[in-house]
């Protein structure tokens, strides 16, 4: 049996949901010093880069999901 890993990639998701996470982590271990640091200093830029884009972004996925909702319900004249 493979033992399990205690690592997490915390490079990996968007940079939305790493500045969630730097907003409430809370730090148990470190592999290395100041890793911590450095995970929370690249979330806040990286979510600082993208800031300005949000409004447009989710006004993006709210168009698109109402199309969505639109071409998945049936139409009067589908019903008959």
């Amino acid at each position: 049996m493979r033992p399990r890993s205690t690592s997490v990639d915390l490079s990996t998701p968007d940079a939305v949901f790493r500045y969630e996470v730097a907003g409430c982590a809370r730090l148990l271990f470190q592999d290395r010093p100041d890793a911590f640091t450095d995970f929370l200093a690249k979330a806040m830029i990286d979510y600082s880069d993208i800031q300005r884009f949000l409004p447009e972004l989710v006004a993006g996925v709210a168009r698109g999901r109402r199309r969505m909702v639109t071409v998945a319900l049936p139409s009067d004249e589908n019903e008959r």
